[in-house]
C-alpha cells in the first residue's frame, strides 16, 4: 500500500479504470487520493481502492489507433508493439517519485559518483546543462517505457509485474538514467529513435575494459562487435574483475565444456577455431568482440562505495 501511496491521482485513477471499465469513455465519481493513514485505516480513498484492485484482470478494451502519414490515414499499429497498451496499466507500478535531473542538480550526489564509478579518473565527465539534465529525464522515460514492454511481453501473470526486483528497477530509474548521461554513454539525440534503437553512443565514449587501471574494475561490461559494428552484450563482474570474465568468456568460446555448448553467447559467437555444423548459427567471432566497460568500480580503494545521499 506505500507504493500506491507515492503514484499521482492521476497515476491511481488510470490505474483503477482499466480494472474497472472496458471503455475510456465510461467515467465514474472517484474519491480524493487521501493519505497512507486513512487507506490502512480503511478510508475510502484512491489509494485504498487501487491496492484493493492491485490483482484483478485488465479489462479496458483499447480502441486501434489511428496513426496519420503524409495525409493518408493507417490503422497498421504493429510498430508500436505493446507499448500504448500497456503503459496506463503499468505505469503506477513502474513509476518514480523524481526525476533523473533533480539527480544531475545535487552536487554531493554527483561528486559520490565520480569518486565511485570513475575510479581511475579516465572517464570524460560531461557538465551539468540544461541539455544535460533535459536528455537525462528523455531517456528515463524511455528505459520506463522499454521496461513496460518487455514486461508486458514477457509476463503474461500480473501479479509478477509487482516483484520487487522489477519496483526496485523502476524506482532506480532515475538514477540510471542520470549516470548514462553523465558517462556521456548515450546518443546525442534521442527524439529520433523508437523503441528498438540502441541508445548507446559510439565506442570512443566508453573506457576499454582491458587496459590500464581498468583491468581492475569490477561492475557491469559491454562487448562490440568491431567486424558488424554494434553492440552485442552486457554483462557483470562481481567478486571478479571484467578482465577475469573476459578471460573465462574467451575460454568457454571455444565450445569445449557442456554449460558452453548450451550457451547462446558462445554459439553465436564462438572462437576463429571452432568448426560448427552450420555457419549460418556463427554472428560473429569472439576475437572480434571488444570489451568495455559500462559502469565500474574498485573496491580495493576506498571511498568507492556509491551512496545515494539525496534525502526523497
Amino acid at each position: 500500500m506505500e507504493e500506491f501511496s507515492k503514484c499521482s491521482l492521476q497515476e491511481l485513477t488510470a490505474f483503477i479504470h482499466i480494472r474497472g471499465f472496458e471503455s475510456l469513455n465510461e467515467t465514474a465519481k472517484f474519491p480524493k487520493k487521501g493519505k497512507l493513514e486513512g487507506a490502512k485505516a480503511g478510508e475510502d480513498n484512491l489509494i485504498k481502492r487501487a491496492f484493493d484492485c492491485r490483482n484483478n484482470p485488465l479489462i479496458l478494451k483499447m480502441p486501434k489507433a489511428a496513426v496519420v502519414v503524409d495525409k493518408t490515414v493507417c490503422t497498421d499499429t504493429r510498430h508500436q508493439e505493446a507499448t500504448v497498451i500497456r503503459l496506463d496499466s503499468m505505469g503506477a507500478t513502474f513509476s518514480s517519485s523524481t526525476k533523473a535531473s533533480e539527480w544531475l542538480q545535487d552536487k554531493s550526489w554527483v561528486d559520490e559518483f565520480y569518486e565511485a564509478a570513475d575510479p581511475t579518473s579516465g572517464a570524460k565527465r560531461e557538465p551539468v546543462t540544461d541539455e544535460l539534465c533535459e536528455r537525462a529525464d528523455t531517456l528515463q522515460k524511455m528505459l520506463v517505457r522499454r521496461m513496460i514492454r518487455d514486461c508486458s511481453m514477457r509476463y503474461a501473470d500480473e501479479r509478477k509485474w509487482e516483484h520487487w526486483s522489477l519496483k526496485y528497477t523502476a524506482r532506480n530509474m532515475p538514477q540510471v538514467a542520470a549516470t548514462m548521461v553523465l558517462n556521456n554513454h548515450i546518443k546525442k539525440d534521442l527524439s529520433c529513435l523508437d523503441t528498438n534503437a540502441c541508445l548507446l553512443a559510439e565506442t570512443t565514449n566508453f573506457l576499454k575494459a582491458q587496459f590500464n587501471d581498468e583491468q581492475h574494475l569490477e561492475g557491469c561490461y559491454l562487448y562490440y562487435d568491431c567486424n558488424n559494428r554494434k553492440w552485442i552484450r552486457s554483462g557483470k563482474a562481481v567478486g571478479s574483475t571484467m578482465c577475469v570474465r573476459h578471460g573465462q568468456h574467451e575460454k568457454e568460446s571455444h565450445l569445449k565444456t557442456a554449460s558452453s555448448l548450451k550457451s547462446k553467447f558462445y554459439n553465436s559467437y564462438p572462437s576463429k577455431d571452432v568448426v560448427l555444423p552450420s555457419e549460418q548459427a556463427r554472428l560473429g567471432k569472439f576475437e572480434n568482440l571488444q570489451q568495455h566497460v559500462g559502469i565500474g568500480y574498485n573496491r580495493t580503494r576506498k571511498g568507492n562505495l556509491l551512496k545515494d545521499v539525496k534525502v526523497i
